[in-house]
């Protein structure tokens, strides 16, 4: 267990997915004990989220990786499954929630296993899919939508995506219908089009958007990074 005032300030919209490697026991990630079950800090199928530093894991000066970490050791519902651990965890972590379920370990104890979007709260980036598998013990096909070029409305290839997690955003029959898959991916249906899946760069989603009285809090949900690119495109 580790303490949120001994986390490095940051400004970082990116994190690192983290799992222990093979060289770590995982009941050493932390010097005490904690949760109701008082059996280990990070139990098996845990999120781990850190702070990136370009590409790599935010380390301090003495050499610790900090994170933020969620295993549903209180049995909720609604974090059962991995994407929603690593949600709750990332969401912690950006915002510097009071918690218990902070960590820390040395970078050589830890591997980097997938990258976050601490704007959007979406997967970037899967590094390396078997050890993420392995220590979740779910297929990542599970959770996220394999590439597809976008926008697509072909139903052909959009049906069995549909059937993923996905997180309702804008729920107004009369404009739009708006969920966001764990991959950043879109899917809208609006009156007078069919369902379609974009991407956040695509110029058609940002239309729709524009269009919509949405707030800024829920438009950079969407579009992240690329909101600036909407409204300030290179030339």
């Amino acid at each position: 267990m580790a303490w949120i005032s001994g986390f490095p300030r940051h400004d970082s919209k990116t994190a690192c997915v983290l799992v222990p490697n093979s060289n770590a026991v995982v009941q050493d990630l932390g010097p005490f004990l904690s949760g109701r079950s008082m059996l280990t800090d990070i139990l098996p199928g845990s999120a781990l989220i850190c702070v990136s530093d370009g590409n790599a894991p935010l380390v301090d000066d003495k050499g610790f990786v900090f994170f933020a970490f969620e295993g549903n050791n209180n049995g909720a519902v609604n974090l059962e499954r991995y994407h929603e651990k690593c949600l709750c965890a990332a969401g912690r972590l950006a915002h510097r929630h009071p918690s218990i379920a902070y960590g820390r370990a040395r970078l050589m104890d830890l591997q980097v296993v997938a990258r976050y979007d601490l704007e959007r709260f979406v997967f970037d980036e899967i590094l390396d899919q078997n050890l993420l598998e392995e220590w979740s013990g779910e297929t990542i096909a599970s959770f996220l939508p394999p590439p597809i070029a976008t926008p697509c409305s072909d139903l052909e290839i959009i049906t069995p995506l549909l059937g993923l997690p996905m997180r309702p955003v804008w729920m107004d029959h009369s404009t739009a219908l708006i969920w966001k898959m764990e991959d950043g991916s879109v899917v809208v249906k609006t009156p007078e089009a069919p369902v379609c899946i974009y991407s956040p760069q695509d110029v058609e989603l940002k239309s729709i958007v524009e269009n919509l009285d949405m707030d800024a809090r829920i438009t950079a949900s969407l579009l992240g990074r690329h909101q600036q690119e909407a409204q300030d495109p290179s030339p």
